[in-house]
């Protein structure tokens, strides 16, 4: 697997079909769709043509082609449904084009400093990336759309569809009693496309745990969720302002030690991937309150940062693998941990090295799809500090991309290096059968099994092996799963 395939719930840049590509555009191979936005183009590339394609459309009104001799540009121009169709090899070939007209829900809105809500993209079956153009003023998620009021000030939320930008005003007010304008954006239509967006997947299939009923449901004993502010060491030197989200147990005392986990997001996902806010929480923050009050877990607290320096690092994969490894190497252990940890109450009884380095059997770290990818690099960078490690649906890339057998020795090289045992790290590893990382992920862990006898693979929890690997049957490669996935992962360690 290479950085082009690995985008948390989106679309590949380039999608290769037996002898067409299709570049820029969400494209179901399956049924050969093409969906493009009106006035948008997408090319349609003929990797084998000796000569110039003539393509065809069904219906003019809705689309033109331009054909040439190894590609075709269809261009959208009425919303609705055509069809492009050429022979190529002697053979005919057809495609679907989709024409959307996507629209935003708002074109402005007015927020309360600690305030949330939602805008909407409606009108198309794409993904939509969402980013903020100020994120000290208001943030964005960069998958749900969910903006988080940070202090008073205007700035701009844009909607991005392959080409196309749809942006909404944002204007952050004093948090004042008299300030009322933010309940009136949140209507009742975007609550219902909220909820439908999000919708968590929490019935297992015999291979993981369900869900327990309810646990997606806020209840009164309910926990915090707070930020922390701390400057960030990149790997040229620079110090870089970041944010992370900090969950404190219902009940949270100053003067008891917690267990705590850090949750790392995937690429074009952000810090409120997992926790979300105070006001507007996530859902596997509801579900931490419920694991906590049902004593499926101790009481431990979560931290929900991110591996960008600027919100465009999200979309780019190329530099991702040097941030996730500046992150894992120096950021999370010398600048975030510390933040934290210095702040609230932990086992480490100092935030130096050796103290953090004493409190690691009650430290763990988190993260999916890229971030399952820096889940891995804390292994390989950071164990020292970390004893549990969980990478969901992710392997460890060698080089950048995939490489099994590689990836397998490194880890065990590192291993013998540490001169761990078999209690002196604990590894959950997950994705679904569906999942676009499944393949990748499931050769390393085979690799692993021959090549990596420090790795004593478990079907049960910490203290019966060292490492466990889980899929869930049709399960993909989507954010909906972190709640199945972190319900099964964090009682196999934190119980």
């Amino acid at each position: 697997m290479t950085t082009k395939q690995f985008l948390s719930g989106a679309c590949m840049a380039a999608l290769i079909m037996g002898t067409l590509v299709i570049q820029g555009q969400n494209v179901d191979a399956a049924i050969k769709k093409v969906y493009v936005t009106k006035g948008e183009s997408a090319i349609i590339k003929v990797k084998k043509a000796k000569k110039k394609t003539k393509w065809k459309v069904s219906n003019s009104k809705i689309a033109k082609v331009k054909s040439g001799k190894k590609s075709v540009v269809v261009k959208g121009k009425k919303k609705g449904n055509t069809t492009v169709s050429a022979k190529i090899a002697k053979k005919k070939v057809k495609y679907k084009i989709i024409v959307e007209t996507p629209k935003i829900s708002h074109k402005s809105i007015t927020l309360k400093v600690g305030e949330t809500t939602r805008v909407v993209l409606s009108g198309t079956k794409r993904f939509v990336k969402w980013q903020e153009e100020d994120m000290d003023i208001a943030e964005v998620n960069a998958i749900t759309g969910e903006i988080s009021a940070i202090k008073e000030g205007t700035t701009a939320v844009y909607a991005k569809v392959g080409k196309k930008k749809y942006s909404c005003q944002v204007t952050v007010k004093a948090n004042t009693p008299d300030a009322k304008e933010a309940a009136a954006n949140h209507s009742s239509d975007t609550k219902k496309a909220e909820d439908s967006a999000s919708e968590p997947k929490k019935t297992g299939s015999g291979v993981l745990d369900p869900v327990p009923d309810g646990y997606l449901t806020e209840i009164k004993e309910k926990g915090t969720v707070t930020t922390v502010e701390y400057e960030g060491t990149q790997a040229n030197g620079a110090k870089v302002k970041k944010r992370a989200y900090v969950y404190l147990p219902y009940g949270y005392d100053a003067k008891k030690q917690y267990d705590i986990v850090y949750f790392l997001h995937g690429g074009e996902g952000d810090t409120l991937a997992y926790l979300g806010t105070d006001s507007r929480p996530g859902q596997v923050k509801i579900m931490l309150d419920h694991m906590i009050l049902k004593g499926d877990i101790k009481p431990m607290i979560a931290v929900a940062p991110t591996y960008y320096t600027s919100k465009s690092d999200g979309a780019d994969m190329g530099n991702a693998i040097s941030k996730i490894q500046n992150f894992t190497k120096k950021e999370l252990v010398n600048d975030l941990i510390p933040a934290v940890e210095g702040k609230y109450s932990t086992y480490a009884k100092t935030t130096d090295l050796s103290g953090l380095k004493e409190s690691r059997d009650h430290r763990g770290y988190a993260g999916f799809s890229m971030g399952s990818l820096s889940a891995w690099y804390t292994f390989l960078n950071s164990s020292d500090y970390f004893h549990f490690i969980m990478p969901m649906s992710g392997d460890c890339w060698v080089n950048g991309s995939s490489n099994a057998n590689k990836a397998a020795e490194q880890l065990e090289a590192y291993c013998k290096e540490k001169e761990y045992r078999q209690d002196d790290f604990f590894i959950y590893a997950v994705t679904g059968s569906k999942d676009i990382a499944y393949s990748a992920m499931k050769a390393q862990i085979d690799a692993m099994k021959t090549k990596s006898p420090s790795f004593v693979f478990t079907e049960q929890g910490a203290g019966t092996g060292n490492i466990s690997f889980k899929v869930e049957p049709n399960a993909e490669h989507s954010f909906v799963y972190l709640p199945i996935y972190l319900y099964n992962g964090l009682r196999a360690y934190f119980k």
